[in-house]
């Protein structure tokens, strides 16, 4: 699977990606685009924490409304289940990927919010 660092892909295209990967990176989490991650690996999107680092993968592939969503999906559980071994589950349970969900729908309507403000 090739990837790259999303701090690669910011411009002023995707002012909500890069907002958000800019949130990420004030909190220490990597994130990184891959090829194929759907494919290969059956998610859109992954949260990794190891007691060095945060990590978040999201499938490159994916349109770019749909790679918003899914970052902050992921940086959802990085805030708010950090610690949790549930979340780290191909199959977490649904409550988790509720709380998940509504971070993301919250935090992309502030943002969305302060782009058009500015």
């Amino acid at each position: 699977m090739a990837y790259v660092n999303a701090r690669e892909t910011l411009g002023i295209f995707a002012p909500v990606w890069g907002k958000l990967v800019n949130l990420a990176l004030q909190h220490e989490i990597v994130v990184f685009l891959v090829d194929g991650l759907e494919r290969q690996a059956g998610f859109k999107g992954l949260w990794v924490e190891t007691q060095f680092r945060k990590l978040i993968f999201i499938d490159r592939g994916l349109l770019q409304d749909d790679q918003n969503f899914i970052l902050a999906h992921e940086m959802g559980h990085a805030f708010l289940h950090a610690g949790n071994k549930q979340t780290c589950l191909y199959n977490a349970p649904p409550e988790i990927e509720n709380e998940a969900n509504k971070f993301a729908t919250r935090l992309l309507e502030q943002i969305e919010r302060s782009i058009y403000i500015e």
